[in-house]
């Protein structure tokens, strides 16, 4: 399935669940899926960006889910030069350029995770992206991100997922918001299947003070 059949089937309006940083920015769910389909305007990539005020994670499928590494996967203030070098180096703006980028899940969510039921748990995995089994966020990354903003609570927001055909790379993002102090953040769960370009990425995320 690619771009523009998953594209078509994500709403046109602004959902009623939409956090109050988001409509600050005035951001609906498709400008939200082409900043992670890395094919955005300026303009949108620009709110789109700031719009995470709680930070973001990057982190490789296989991550290691100590404290002292989250953290050292955790950026604030993304830059617009960054995200535009990830999008050429990685390749995956030419993936989507060529139409070789599978979108394949952009949904809105409303659910509280303090909620979720533990029998839905399995060893600590919180999700499991839908596409990619290998994707998986533990919930030991949400009680890092409360204990890091001083966050009572958290609520997901949305989640998306791609392949990136021609780099052969996978990516669960999803964007969890604290109601309490305003926060959004967002978590990337991502598999890269390319020996050459994954660990360019990686040297890339850790050369950057973003």
């Amino acid at each position: 399935e690619l771009r523009a059949n998953a594209m078509a089937t994500i709403p046109s309006q602004r959902s009623v669940h939409d956090d109050a940083t988001s409509s600050q920015y005035d951001l609906s769910i498709e400008d939200y899926s082409h900043l992670h389909g890395m094919m955005c305007r300026p303009s949108v990539a620009k709110r789109a960006l700031r719009s995470f005020n709680g930070g973001i994670l990057f982190l490789s499928h296989d991550y290691d889910r100590t404290t002292k590494s989250l953290g050292s996967r955790d950026f604030t203030g993304v830059t617009m030069f960054m995200y535009y070098l990830l999008v050429f180096f990685s390749f995956t703006g030419l993936s989507t350029l060529l139409n070789q980028t599978a979108f394949l899940v952009a949904q809105e969510e409303e659910e509280i995770i303090s909620e979720k039921n533990e029998s839905e748990k399995v060893n600590g995995v919180l999700y499991v992206a839908q596409h990619n089994k290998e994707l998986q966020l533990h919930e030991c990354t949400l009680e890092y991100i409360k204990e890091k903003t001083n966050s009572k609570s958290l609520i997901l927001k949305r989640q998306f997922e791609y392949h990136f055909r021609l780099v052969n790379l996978s990516v669960m993002m999803l964007h969890f918001y604290s109601p309490d102090n305003g926060l959004l953040h967002l978590v990337e769960v991502f598999q890269f299947e390319n020996s050459i370009l994954g660990p360019l990425v990686r040297k890339l995320l850790q050369a950057w003070d973003w």
